[in-house]
């Protein structure tokens, strides 16, 4: 199994609202759609789905004196 993150909302003439987002645990990208489909509220589509960061990116301290990257 993999794991997808899945984007609520519901769609407008301008672009998108977005009302959530999740995880969601599928064999497939189709069966993960499938899911998350079935999980929206009234009115609510699903946005997209995607597969997250592998791997995720690293969280830098605010004031890291050790290093010349400062947040």
């Amino acid at each position: 199994m993999k794991t997808y993150f899945v984007t609520y909302g519901y769609p407008l003439r301008t672009g998108f609202r977005f009302t959530g987002q999740g995880f969601i645990n599928a064999r497939s990208l189709q069966h993960a759609w499938d899911a998350a489909m079935q999980s929206c509220g009234k009115g609510e589509q699903v946005l997209f789905v995607d597969t997250p960061p592998d791997p995720y990116p690293e969280d830098k301290e605010p004031l890291d004196y050790n290093s010349i990257d400062v947040v």
